[in-house]
């Protein structure tokens, strides 16, 4: 979708210069606002990319577009004979009188997230207006200064650019832009804050929670732009920050939550049981907007991009590594976050490269104790050569594990990282190592019966290659991660699969074994991880002695 140029006189004698989809509706607005006379569109349509930089050229170092200033003829005449823009000269003397009420609806969808002028006509069944109606609707949200128009793509230094992630476009955007959109965004300071009275009922936390509690709470109150919540899966509860989510509310401000799509039920009944008389969402299909909202609870794999519309950004990264995964992360949810906002990030571990090590002023809250007072079991890493070549074998060590924990009548879970791999271990152990077929069975996408076997006893050891069995577990469990030098253990999935060997109340600290060809620097990350979060945990008293 192309713009158009025009001049529009002041009854003074200054002039505006700015782009626009229908200049009848800029025509109305700026004469009962601006005091225009006369309003002349000077080319034909353009792409939005070069009605930008011929603007520039007007406006100069203060790039203010739209503002009142002296004729620029001879600016414009110069920018349009660089562009290979004809001249044209068109006087608008008819008027485009646009619906308050469509106004409305259209600048609900526009709010808090960047989105195409295309992807909005593709809602009208929700705006209930058609494709004409939308499109005045948004000239007037733009002329007003409610929101902002900017292309998909442009050109920086020879380099064509997506506007929105400030990196090279994507074969396929993630978020269904086009080269050749228009982006809508509202403008910064659409909403206002206000004082809000929310009422907090205190939980009951464990003493470690209350620690975070507090330290969150602190984090809120201060400058402080950047706070990491540092721990695992097992060791976090919503309530441990809900007095800093209600400090934010109390002052007007909106809360974005970022979590799993299996943790968003979990969050809002935390919230709705703490915090009376606050809005909760959760976001669903393209068809959400935000509208009096205090907290909206989004799911990653949703991929919206949301954009300068929160006071606090809380991104839980517990359960990321079950997700689809794509890069930047953090960086995309990073631009949700108001001038001056906070951002806070939950997840096992932090590297330093991290961008708020380079910015400063950033919180490190540690949460490093799991809720049955046990350590998160240190791996033993155990390396062979044939585990990745065409015999497969696995290290008497490993097979001794195996066989201590059956005899002490101890669920085992083995992680591997496909199906290919998780067939050579069940033939391993039954036709090498004579295991009974009773006692073990697998574990897939396509196939969780056997969960709910080692659940209810029937079986003693799990091969798994879905990740996402580390959440059914609370029982007595020990782990063994088969090619854990594979590319798709990251980090955090390997601290988080050592976890759920300490997440019983009832016995030891569980075993944890990384079986690999080679001791990789993920392998290595995790386990140095692990002992700095038991270091913590020992320190502050929080681990069963």
């Amino acid at each position: 979708m192309d713009v158009v140029l025009y001049k529009a006189k002041q009854r003074d004698g200054g002039y505006i210069y700015d782009m626009s989809l229908n200049p009848k509706v800029d025509f109305v607005i700026l004469k009962g606002t601006r005091k225009i006379r006369s309003l002349t569109v000077i080319t034909p349509k353009i792409p939005i990319e070069i009605g930008e930089n011929i603007l520039k050229r007007v406006y100069g170092a203060s790039n203010i577009v739209g503002k009142i200033i002296g004729s620029q003829d001879f600016l414009i005449n110069n920018a349009l004979k660089k562009f290979n823009v004809p001249q044209i000269k068109k006087e608008i003397v008819s008027k485009e009188v646009v619906d308050k009420n469509s106004i409305s609806i259209v600048e609900q969808y526009i709010k808090g997230k960047i989105i195409s002028i295309r992807q909005l006509i593709n809602l009208k069944s929700y705006i209930n207006s058609d494709e004409e109606e939308i499109i005045d609707a948004v000239q007037v949200l733009y002329c007003e200064r409610r929101i902002k128009m900017i292309p998909s793509v442009r050109k920086v230094r020879n380099r064509m650019i997506c506007s929105f992630c400030n990196k090279e476009p994507c074969s396929i955007c993630r978020f269904g832009f086009l080269e050749d959109d228009i982006l809508l965004y509202a403008a910064d300071n659409y909403n206002l804050k206000s004082v809000k009275k929310v009422i907090l009922k205190k939980p009951i936390l464990t003493v470690s929670l209350k620690k975070a509690y507090d330290d969150f709470s602190l984090f809120i109150k201060s400058k402080k732009e950047w706070a990491v919540l540092w721990c695992v899966p097992g060791s976090f509860d919503y309530e441990a920050i809900v007095g800093g989510i209600a400090e934010t509310i109390k002052y007007g401000g909106r809360i974005l939550i970022v979590t799993s799509s299996f943790e968003n039920l979990k969050a809002a009944e935390a919230l709705r049981k703490t915090l009376k008389d606050i809005n909760i969402s959760c976001t669903a299909d393209n068809g959400w907007s935000l509208k009096d909202e205090d907290i909206v609870i989004h799911s990653i794999k949703n991929y919206s991009p949301f954009y300068k519309a929160f006071d606090l950004v809380i991104f839980d990264k517990r359960y990321a590594f079950l997700e689809e995964k794509f890069e930047d992360a953090e960086l995309l949810y990073k631009k949700a976050v108001k001038e001056n906002g906070k951002f806070a990030i939950i997840t096992s571990f932090i590297p330093k490269n991290k961008p708020f090590f380079i910015k400063g002023g950033f919180e490190i809250i540690p949460l490093t104790s799991l809720k049955t007072k046990n350590p998160i079991p240190e791996p033993r890493i155990v390396l062979t050569r044939l585990i990745n070549g065409g015999d497969f074998y696995l290290p008497s060590m490993v097979v001794d594990i195996i066989n201590w924990s059956i005899k002490e009548e101890t669920g085992i879970i083995i992680f591997v990282p496909d199906e290919k791999i998780q067939d050579k271990v069940y033939n391993y152990l039954t036709l090498f190592e004579n295991f009974n077929p009773s006692l073990l069975d697998i574990s897939s996408e396509r196939y969780k019966q056997s969960v709910l076997k080692l659940k209810r006893n029937e079986i003693r050891i799990l091969i798994s290659s879905d990740f996402k069995d580390l959440m059914n577990f609370n029982q007595d469990i020990n782990v063994i991660v088969v090619c854990s030098d594979d590319k798709r253990y990251d980090v955090e999935t390997l601290i988080n699969m050592a976890s759920i060997a300490s997440s019983s109340k009832n016995k030891k600290i569980g075993e944890v074994v990384f079986v690999a060809s080679n001791e990789t620097e993920t392998m290595s990350l995790a386990k140095s991880t692990i002992r700095s979060m038991n270091k913590i945990s020992w320190e502050r008293g929080y681990i069963r002695r």
